[in-house]
Order: C-alpha cells, then sequence, then structure tokens
C-alpha cells in the first residue's frame, strides 16, 4: 500500500509539471499529444498522475519544453517529508483511536454497573 501511495504521488508530481510545462508552451493536449506521438488520453493520463511516461516520452518532453530532466521530476526529499508527515499522522490518529475505545470501555463498564 505505502509503495502505490508513493508512486501515485511520484507521478501526481511528474504530471503537473508537465502540464505547468505544456501550459506555459501554449499548447493544447491535442498538440502535445501530436509531438509526442501519443494519444491525447495519453496526455491526459500522464498530467493526472494516472500513466506513467517512458524515458523515452521524458526526453521529448524536455527537448518540447527546452528544459532538463529533472525539471520534470519530482524532489525526492519533499516527498520523503511529506511521507514522514503522513506517517506521523497515520501513527498518531491510530494512537488515538485506541485511546477513544479504551475511553468506550471504560464508559460501557460504568453504565453497566
Amino acid at each position: 500500500m505505502r509503495q502505490n501511495k508513493q508512486n501515485r504521488k511520484f507521478l501526481q508530481v511528474i504530471g503537473l509539471k508537465i502540464r505547468t510545462r505544456r501550459q506555459q508552451a501554449g499548447l493544447t493536449q491535442q498538440q502535445l499529444s501530436d509531438l509526442i506521438g501519443v494519444s491525447r488520453i495519453s496526455v491526459v493520463n500522464m498530467e493526472e498522475g494516472r500513466h506513467a511516461c517512458t524515458i523515452e516520452t521524458l526526453m521529448v518532453l524536455c527537448r518540447i519544453f527546452k528544459c532538463q530532466y529533472a525539471d520534470l521530476l519530482p524532489d525526492l526529499s519533499s516527498l520523503k517529508l511529506e511521507l514522514k508527515q503522513s506517517e506521523t499522522i497515520r501513527k498518531i490518529a491510530a494512537e488515538k483511536k485506541k485511546k477513544i475505545a479504551a475511553l468506550n470501555y471504560q464508559i460501557k463498564k460504568i453504565k453497566a454497573s
């Protein structure tokens, strides 16, 4: 599950960067799809983070947008920080859930007596 969440977030960041670059270049999704040789739906899926693009596609995108690979890839340190924060939130929520369950148990015992 965690791996899928990481992959999805990674692809979403790449997709957002592709969309931003496309819009800055004044291209429609159809125009970009024609330039890179894929369907418009493939561009939509890449921009939404539902579809990973190939290295070859990244190379073509970099040429079209006149940028480096790193410009289209996520900053891994920020993704790691975000994952740590979400793990911390998940742990806190689990602890709170346990405390609530314990309190509910105590309430039931009091009501039963």
